[in-house]
């Protein structure tokens, strides 16, 4: 049985969609028009695959179930050249912000000592925050006359960087990196990278990049004293389950009620039909609301012999409450310019740079659910909800902000188409959004590599919200440490069939085992030569060199990462 367009549900299913009329269909020869206003010609080729009509319904269920008011004692916006500097300090150009603090003019030759490893794209990104925080500080006079030039950039040529990436990036058989699978220090630099090159991609396609709002623009919003799940942070009840019952938690990035409500429904609402769409009980939503507050989100739904649209019903309600958005109020609306891009490649890799900026509870939770809803597509035979259908009555859960935000939002039609077309690329894309794309990979092993050879190199460490406290629940792999180098030694000539191509140290329990390599080597290879361990149980992972600390892929092959890094140590360690 095929999927069924939302549009075409029975009347009984579909109350809502019966209460709005629009004024011209997808199908109609008169264009689709909002407020006179002829919508573009990329948003009407959507239409094919969303349903506009049960959209903009759902837009307005969300409206009419929330009470829309003006942010509280909003913060005036922040000027051009405090959003600039904001920018720098996120993407680790903090000594550049620093001297305009100082009331000093960037020049050409701190743009050009601190971009070093750097694209000519992406030194264009930076340079151009650079001229306009020198621009701000011509105009407050509090530069020396004279000091505050403009920065003639000059036009892309193809520089020394990007000949030298070629030689950092592997061949195809380079298995891909998750971003869960590098080192805390090698996750920092893969933010600020992702940072530059996203805003420099929008940049080029003529799109604002809304950057990180400064703390003093952030509105202080009121909470209830006794709200502890609905209207709370994600970072708060992750937080707060931590100290109380972490034994619990999934993994400390992991709020136990996220995990409890997404675990109940792939049991019982994955075949479901019209799960998400169907409304469920008010009332007992609201009985299931208050036992949440009431348990601390440690909830058995089971137990509670809760029907699975009740507990659909209540995760989106929750989404909705939260006082900072799952997407965050930094990155909400840049997820839905990626959608102007040009090709739909570009597009996805936009959304893989985004993702990895998201704080670490709000990217785990978003990976997590979307592994959700990509399960319940996979049963859209039975549910009626496939990708189509769950982008449609999901997107207005995810990017529905409160106050004049929210009421712009349903207003412009072309902004809510966008916001579902933006779920529907997650949802088809989910696995890829979390490796790291190979280029940046190889930015960060040419960055790193100029450091040990002693080229001056800027670090790449983004400020931290926390008051430059490292965030311990963030971390995904073992300490560092100092571990022997691989020591590869290449094989000339070889007697053997296949033929060995080098030799290398693998370290495991602090012992070190030489093995041989071949053409076709994966990391599982290597694990089933070095006695006592096994793929089950042990991972290999790439230590030093021109990386920090990688956790390398089953099928990983070893000879391109030996000449990629041939500086590097392999290391065994068990399983977490």
């Amino acid at each position: 049985m095929s999927e069924r367009p939302l549009g075409s549900l029975p009347s009984g299913d579909a109350t809502a969609a019966s209460s709005f009329q629009r004024s011209a269909t997808i199908s109609s020869a008169a264009p689709l028009k909002h407020k006179d206003k002829k919508l573009s010609m990329q948003t009407r080729d959507r239409f094919e695959s969303l349903d506009l009509e049960v959209l903009l319904c759902e837009f307005r269920a969300v409206a009419e179930g929330k009470i829309i008011v003006e942010d509280e004692d909003p913060e005036p916006a922040a000027s051009e050249g405090e959003a600039e500097s904001e920018w720098l300090e996120h993407a680790g150009f903090g000594k550049l912000a620093a001297k305009v603090g100082r009331g000093k003019a960037i020049t050409e030759e701190d743009i050009a000592s601190e971009t070093r490893g750097l694209t000519s794209q992406q030194v264009q990104a930076v340079a151009m925050r650079a001229e306009s925080l020198n621009r701000t500080l011509k105009q407050s006079k509090k530069a020396d006359r004279g000091d505050a030039r403009e920065l003639f950039l000059s036009p892309q040529q193809p520089t020394e960087t990007e000949d030298r990436l070629r030689s950092f990036t592997p061949d195809v058989s380079d298995a891909i990196t998750r971003f869960q699978d590098l080192s805390e220090e090698d996750q920092a630099q893969v933010q600020c990278l992702n940072l530059i090159q996203l805003t420099s991609i929008l940049e080029q396609h003529r799109q604002t990049f809304t950057s990180r709002p400064s703390s003093k623009q952030k509105t202080k919003k009121k909470k209830k004293k006794d709200v502890l799940i609905f209207g709370s942070t994600l970072q708060a009840i992750a937080e707060r389950d931590c100290q109380i019952n972490p034994q619990a938690m999934e993994n400390p990035n992991m709020p136990i009620f996220f995990s409890n409500i997404i675990a109940f429904l792939e049991t019982h609402g994955v075949e479901e039909e019209g799960i998400f769409r169907k409304a469920g009980s008010q009332a007992r939503i609201r009985q299931l609301r208050q036992t949440c507050e009431e348990l601390k989100g440690n909830v058995d739904f089971e137990k509670l012999e809760a029907r699975p649209h009740d507990v659909s019903a209540l995760l989106k309600q929750f989404l909705r409450d939260l006082a900072e958005p799952l997407l965050t109020l930094e990155y909400i609306e840049t997820f839905s310019a990626t959608q102007q891009l040009e090709t739909p490649e570009i597009r996805v890799y936009a959304l893989q740079l985004l993702v990895m900026l998201l704080p670490p509870v709000n990217r785990a939770c978003l990976c997590k659910l979307l592994d959700f809803l990509c399960l319940v597509a996979s049963r859209s035979t039975v549910n009626k909800m496939g990708v189509a259908n769950l982008a449609v009555v999901f997107a207005p859960t995810l990017f529905f902000i409160q106050g004049q935000k929210g009421q712009k939002m349903l207003k412009e039609v072309e902004l809510q188409v966008s916001t579902a077309s933006t779920l529907k690329t997650l949802l088809e894309h989910n696995k890829k959004l979390w490796n790291v794309p190979p280029d940046i990979i190889a930015q960060i092993r040419f960055v790193n590599e100029s450091r040990v050879t002693g080229r001056k190199q800027r670090r790449s460490e983004p400020k931290r919200k926390s008051g430059g406290k490292k965030d311990k629940r963030a971390a995904t792999l073992p300490p560092q440490k100092d571990y022997p180098p691989a020591d590869v030694q290449w094989v000339t000539s070889s007697t053997e069939t296949p033929a060995v191509r080098c030799t290398v140290n693998v370290s495991c329990d602090e012992k070190l085992h030489r093995v041989n390599v071949y053409d076709n080597s994966s990391s599982k290879d290597l694990l089933q030569l070095v006695p006592g361990t096994t793929p089950a149980d042990d991972s290999l992972f790439e230590c030093g060199g021109n990386i920090g600390m990688r956790k390398l892929a089953p099928n990983a092959k070893i000879v391109p990462l030996l000449r990629v890094n041939p500086g590097l140590s392999l290391v065994i360690l068990k399983k977490a």
